[in-house]
């Protein structure tokens, strides 16, 4: 669900994968499904934190280089949408860190743009009393041409490791005003080929459609409903990278 301050509000149904980084090599055995190979569903490294070459893992370890932040025994879930018949567009991944415990100790939230961009969002997190992972972080990062770079996001994350549920909100506010709001709920189901087939056959055009309906909503924004165009100004932060998405939209750079 998206929902830009009541006055343009739209749904649709959307499936994510949540797969152990350390696990893929194994999950290449389902027919339907490939780690850096082609397959129905396929997930490769290089679309990833920006770094072709390399592990997902390793291209956590060097995107934390000179942070104070150790992963390297921790659990890391990624929250995705995988590759489907080898066609990709990801707004949003969500890295989640578990503790051998089974503790959530971390959230990490990669957003791609449609101008060849990425940044990844460090969560400082805390639990509410629901259960919830909340967090607030300072928007550093252009995504939609018709925002500036200005105001805050708000996250409020479910332990699904814990739940077998994945219910996602973010919330941008401006001036203390809550300017836009994205959700997204679901429930897990097992990672096998029934699973997969039954996903590929009910979402068939899903993963198709994730530019198209960008733009789309961008073209009602702007010239039906008169919002002005924002100039992409230049990456200024340390977590900005070239995405190995090419850039969908060169139009609107300065």
């Amino acid at each position: 669900m998206h929902n830009r301050k009541g006055f343009h509000k739209f749904k649709f149904q959307h499936y994510f994968f949540a797969i152990d980084i350390d696990e893929l090599n194994q999950l290449n055995k389902y027919r339907f499904f490939g780690w850096n190979r082609f397959s129905l569903f396929s997930l490769l490294d290089k679309d990833y934190l920006g770094e072709k070459s390399g592990s997902i893992r390793e291209k956590l370890l060097l995107r934390l280089k000179k942070s104070e932040i150790k992963i390297s025994k921790l659990q890391v879930i990624l929250v995705t949408t995988p590759r489907f018949l080898n066609h990709t567009f990801n707004p949003l991944n969500f890295y989640y860190f578990y503790t051998p415990q089974g503790s959530l100790k971390k959230v990490f939230v990669e957003v791609n743009n449609t101008f060849g961009e990425s940044h990844l969002y460090i969560l400082n997190h805390k639990i509410d009393k629901n259960g919830y992972l909340v967090a607030t972080q300072k928007k550093l990062f252009h995504v939609s041409p018709m925002n500036d770079i200005e105001g805050d996001y708000s996250f409020f994350l479910e332990d699904f490791l814990n739940t077998n549920h994945l219910n996602l909100n973010i919330d941008l506010t401006t001036s203390g005003n809550k300017f836009f709001s994205s959700a997204f709920r679901g429930k897990s189901m097992e990672f096998n080929g029934k699973s997969l087939l039954k996903i590929a056959f009910k979402y068939t055009f899903s993963t198709f459609l994730a530019l198209p309906r960008i733009l789309f909503h961008a073209g009602i924004l702007h010239y039906l409903k008169k919002l002005p165009i924002f100039p992409k100004p230049d990456p200024s932060d340390k977590m900005t990278y070239t995405s190995t998405y090419k850039p969908y939209i060169n139009e609107f750079k300065k």
